[in-house]
């Protein structure tokens, strides 16, 4: 369960990260993008400090070009940065994970085209045990992670990026809100 100072956007787990993100709404504190240069599409979400979630969908082949927002209540953008931390992608290491691979199939097996996602983290705060930074920024992109997730089950990171990956196509099946 969460700890959280309201106005701060603090929060604490027992035996898990600790995190903070800005809630100025001219911040940006995810930012998830999906590539499907096959079907020459570019789906992205945006997510600013104060809750407003952002959606653009281009197709170039189509000419759509399509833009959506909502506003996550306070629940919502703490449950999705919770799982952001918990899937551990403010601490992804491009390294250690193919190591990783490396160790659990004698090689390396990953596929170049498809999907590329792309995720953006900034956070205020992040610390894991005695470790923690400030302002922590983290670029993550990676090809087809749902097939890396079935391949390596185990590598909690490339959940949270198929995690990621699924919300994003969620949001786009999302009937526009009423203004």
């Amino acid at each position: 369960m969460a700890i959280g100072a309201a106005g701060l956007g603090l929060f604490a787990f027992s035996d898990r990260p600790t995190f903070s993100y800005s809630e100025a709404p001219s911040d940006v504190v995810l930012f998830v993008q999906a590539s499907a240069s096959s079907v020459g599409s570019t789906t992205s979400i945006t997510l600013y400090g104060d809750g407003r979630l952002e959606l653009h969908r281009k197709r170039w082949r189509t000419g759509e070009d399509r833009r959506t927002s909502r506003y996550l209540g306070p629940q919502e953008m703490l449950e999705l940065m919770e799982r952001v931390v918990e899937y551990r992608l403010p601490e992804w290491d491009p390294t250690r994970i193919a190591a990783e691979q490396m160790k659990q199939s004698g090689g390396f097996s990953g596929s170049f085209d498809g999907t590329t996602v792309t995720v953006m983290i900034s956070l205020r705060e992040y610390g894991r045990g005695s470790w923690s930074t400030t302002n922590l920024r983290k670029t993550i992109e990676y090809a087809n992670p749902d097939t890396a997730a079935d391949s390596y089950p185990e590598i909690r990171e490339f959940q949270g990026l198929t995690y990621l990956w699924r919300y994003l196509r969620e949001e786009l099946q999302r009937p526009p809100e009423a203004q």
